[in-house]
């Protein structure tokens, strides 16, 4: 009903976690080669989703068991991978309605390939994600930082067309924005603590 507006809430809640993933790539130090992998990092990023768009690589069928298996792979990416919100790519894809469906109506051929896809990467990759965040932290954080921009950018939807619709976008916006800036914030003070 209203994806439009949802996508703005979303967009704030991602820009929400920009200042906390900056903040933690630079606990260990931050270099001047750390702003070139972000910078190509955010390139390479938005440049493979434009071009999948414009391939028609987003026309995704929903009713394919392995289509929910990699999605529940790119939600593990999001566990294994701190800062790295899936529902960006999710937005992109055009596939977070059909996920949020298929889990409300407890649709079993979308359950339960996603939450094998989320179990085989959490389990394949986590072992790995920590052995390269100790050895290239300020790296690894600035790699996401740049994928998290990049696939930001490419879901900004267009102006709505009237200025009401522009309002409740910035609305919702700022919504989202404050939402995560106060569990950012929540979640700082639970660290100091």
């Amino acid at each position: 009903q209203y994806e439009y507006y949802l996508i703005w809430f979303f967009i704030g809640g991602i820009v929400g976690t920009l200042p906390s993933i900056y903040k933690k790539s630079g606990e260990q130090g931050r270099r001047k080669g750390h702003w070139v992998v972000l910078a190509v990092s955010l390139i390479i990023t938005y440049a493979g989703l434009l071009l999948l768009q414009n391939a028609g690589g987003t026309k995704i069928p929903t009713d394919n068991i392995w289509v929910w298996g990699l999605t529940g792979v790119l939600m593990g990416l999001g566990a294994v991978l701190p800062g790295l919100g899936p529902s960006n790519f999710l937005i992109f894809l055009g596939l977070l309605e059909p996920l949020t469906e298929g889990l409300s109506s407890i649709n079993l051929m979308v359950i339960i390939p996603f939450f094998i896809g989320i179990a085989v990467c959490v389990l394949s990759l986590a072992k790995l994600m920590n052995f390269l965040f100790d050895r290239a932290h300020a790296t690894m954080y600035h790699i996401i930082l740049g994928i998290v921009i990049g696939s930001t950018i490419i879901i900004i939807p267009g102006f709505p067309g009237t200025i009401p619709s522009a309002l409740i976008s910035v609305v919702v916006f700022v919504a989202g924005l404050g939402a995560s800036l106060w569990m950012g914030k929540k979640e700082s003070l639970k660290e100091i603590k």
